[in-house]
């Protein structure tokens, strides 16, 4: 099973020195501060999707959010034209059965329909990414899931505080469309031809990702293949975009910023580049 394709729809991962992992207790939520900052802000690492019993608000978590004055996640959540955007941003020139060819393509809707209980006839002209889309969410093996993202704006929206983006849509489909066409719609027939596979990666990517250690999230990543031309357009050229944003909005008022885990970990990961701008990264028990 690829990785790749979980690695970029859920993780959407922190310390990043040696030194620094030694001496403190790793965490997903982390605050920043110092740099002449007037008020710390702070960055938590989500997994896009996920059983419902497996995330919540902690006390810690809100307050975080509590203390801030506006929240950035990857995409403005609360833009209603989000859904519109995204099918028409992710037509294709390209049918799936042109991609395929007849057999697979025939192969994969079989699959498909099992897994889903529809065919894939209505995703012809898109994108492959249409159909991930909707295969990831049966990789969770839970009746009810949540949205990390979705979660955390409401408690934003609670306490009056505005959201924002880091990037478009048109920005992050341009990373993920990167990816031949013709790799992207291999790697869903080798998903759904290896369901059981499928979903054992799943569990051990959660099962990474609840330790709460975005280092070990990130080795986890590189060791599965997340690594050459995927790390480099899905995740480091927009860790060094997201920076400037950051900078810029941790100066003016405190605020908390929601990104997939993993673009926190690593050489050119978000937490790394903030340290190496002379911020400091503290780990917060949530």
């Amino acid at each position: 099973m690829n990785i790749k394709i979980f690695a970029t729809f859920f993780l959407a991962t922190v310390l990043c020195n040696t030194k620094a992992q030694t001496k403190v207790t790793p965490s997903l939520l982390l605050k920043i501060s110092g740099n002449n900052l007037e008020q710390p802000s702070y960055i938590f690492g989500t997994f896009h999707i996920m059983c419902k019993e497996d995330f919540t608000i902690t006390p810690a978590l809100e307050n975080a959010i509590k203390n801030t004055k506006q929240l950035y996640e990857e995409l403005k959540m609360d833009d209603p034209t989000l859904l519109i955007k995204s099918m028409s941003l992710l037509k294709s020139d390209s049918s799936l059965k042109t991609l395929l060819g007849e057999e697979k393509y025939n192969i994969l809707n079989d699959k498909y329909k099992q897994i889903t209980g529809t065919g894939i006839a209505m995703f012809n002209n898109f994108k492959p990414m249409m159909l991930t889309s909707t295969l990831t969410m049966k990789m969770v093996d839970c009746q009810e899931t949540v949205q990390p993202e979705t979660e955390i704006s409401k408690i934003a929206k609670t306490y009056a505080i505005e959201l924002f983006g880091l990037e478009t849509l048109e920005m992050q489909l341009n990373a993920f469309n990167t990816i031949p066409l013709k790799k992207q719609i291999e790697d869903v027939f080798t998903m759904v031809n290896n369901l059981d596979s499928s979903k054992i990666m799943m569990r051990e990517l959660l099962k990474t990702y609840k330790n709460r250690d975005p280092e070990l999230l990130y080795n986890f990543m590189k060791s599965a293949g997340t690594s050459g031309d995927f790390e480099e357009n899905l995740l480091t050229k927009r860790n060094k975009n997201w920076i400037p944003i950051i900078e810029k909005n941790i100066k003016e008022k405190p605020t908390f910023f929601a990104v997939g885990a993993g673009h926190l970990g690593g050489e050119f990961g978000v937490l790394n580049l903030l340290l190496q701008k002379g911020y400091t990264i503290e780990p917060i028990f949530y």
